[in-house]
């Protein structure tokens, strides 16, 4: 006789959980937002005065004299700084020759103590008794440039000196040619120099305001001919010496041998454009 499984009963489901509400925060009052947008400016406030109190008679942060970070540095570290920069040579390099400056002998001269109180100062005036720049220099700097005089006469001898040592005539290249072979020789061209006195008076001082060593002098350069323009003159001149030279004079004609013409060729460089040259004469000795 067969007989049937029990019956499962089925368990209900549990009822649904009921989420409680979070609670919000209260919104902040009027008052409550004033108070936030004055604390804040106080904040910043006393900050900054307290930073004047950390340094006090030292440099503010942010600051910088002729280019170098100074922040924290008192005032006989400031004055022991100067001492050395207003001391210190430069070197001036052109086309491979240099030249050692002193500050003296450029007519240059800082006003230590003046320069050290105006680094000092620097950050404490302007508006709100300078909290605003104070507070500046915490995320940017400010460049005091050095106290300093410059001679004239001394800066004009000086920039004079560096001429006479760079500057140089240009030359367009020649021709030689042996008297007894005949043979035709090149001389190279060169460039000619010529130093901006005033653009180097300005950067002498900067370098000597800034302690920077070494700095290279401005000049000029002139164009002149290239050693293959000369090198055609050259061949020109061998091909004139190849054979007699037959001239007309008076309605003559008049046979000029490789041996006279010789020491009569020369190069000659166009006056307007110094890259153009050609092969020409002695006048002097055509003449004579």
């Amino acid at each position: 006789m067969a007989t049937t499984p029990p019956r499962r009963r089925r368990t209900p489901p549990p009822p649904p959980r009921r989420h409680r509400p979070v609670p919000r925060a209260p919104k902040p009052t009027r008052w409550r937002r004033l108070a936030v947008l004055l604390a804040l400016p106080l904040l910043a406030i006393g900050s900054t005065v307290g930073l004047r109190v950390v340094y006090l008679d030292r440099a503010l942060p942010g600051t910088e004299l002729a280019g170098t970070n100074v922040e924290g540095d008192s005032r006989d570290v400031l004055k022991e700084r100067m001492t050395r920069l207003a001391a210190a040579p430069v070197t001036v390099f052109a086309a491979g020759r240099q030249l050692r400056i002193t500050p003296v002998a450029a007519g240059y001269e800082q006003d230590v103590n003046a320069t050290v109180a105006k680094v000092l100062d620097e950050g404490r005036h302007g508006p709100l008794l300078g909290l605003t720049k104070t507070a500046a220099g915490l995320f940017s700097s400010r460049n005091v440039v050095p106290v300093d005089r410059v001679d004239p006469v001394k800066m004009d001898a000086t920039t004079r000196a560096v001429a006479r040592l760079v500057n140089r005539s240009a030359y367009p290249g020649g021709i030689t040619v042996d008297p007894v072979s005949l043979a035709v020789g090149v001389q190279g061209p060169r460039q000619g120099r010529t130093v901006d006195r005033k653009a180097l008076a300005r950067q002498l001082v900067v370098a000597l305001r800034s302690g920077l060593p070494t700095f290279r002098a401005p000049f000029q350069s002139s164009r002149v001919a290239t050693t293959a323009a000369v090198r055609r003159v050259a061949s020109a001149a061998e091909r004139y010496l190849a054979q007699p030279l037959t001239l007309a004079v008076g309605g003559e004609p008049v046979v000029v041998t490789p041996e006279k013409l010789a020491p009569i060729l020369r190069l000659r460089a166009s006056r307007k454009d110094r890259t153009q040259v050609r092969l020409g004469s002695d006048e002097a000795r055509l003449t004579a």
